[in-house]
């Protein structure tokens, strides 16, 4: 399992999420269903793919950050099927599922940011996914 992290100007801000929470609304928040069908699915020793992620942050992170649309799209051009918002953000990643398409990735992107990074996620989650992260400040 691999991780691409990647750094840009997307700056830095004081309470983000304090922040951020002050701009959701009852409308972003669910009962749990995304959480219970993940649970589910890795219980069951399915795959984890990118349908199964969600994240209410990423119905406000990409007007909030200034910028992140930009490295969202950089992701996405280069080749990755989805990028999504980690914690708060202004962190992204995809995921993937082999090694080589996690490098192939990381070499396209690493020509057009700074600060792309290769890791492995746990070796404990056996070889369900590989993520791919942006990560932006």
């Amino acid at each position: 399992m691999k991780l691409l992290p990647l750094s840009h100007d997307v700056p830095r801000l004081t309470d983000k999420t304090k922040r951020l929470y002050a701009y959701l609304n009852a409308s972003h928040y669910t009962k749990g269903e995304a959480t219970e069908k993940v649970v589910r699915v890795l219980g069951e020793k399915g795959q984890l793919n990118s349908s199964l992620l969600f994240n209410t942050f990423e119905n406000i992170a990409f007007e909030f950050f200034l910028g992140l649309n930009h490295y969202r799209d950089l992701m996405l051009k280069a080749g990755a099927k989805s990028a999504h918002l980690a914690g708060s953000g202004p962190t992204l990643y995809t995921m993937l599922r082999y090694k080589k398409d996690a490098e192939k990735l990381f070499n396209k992107l690493k020509q057009q940011a700074k600060n792309v990074y290769l890791a492995e996620t746990l070796a404990a989650l056996g070889d369900l996914t590989t993520l791919t992260p942006l990560s932006f400040g």
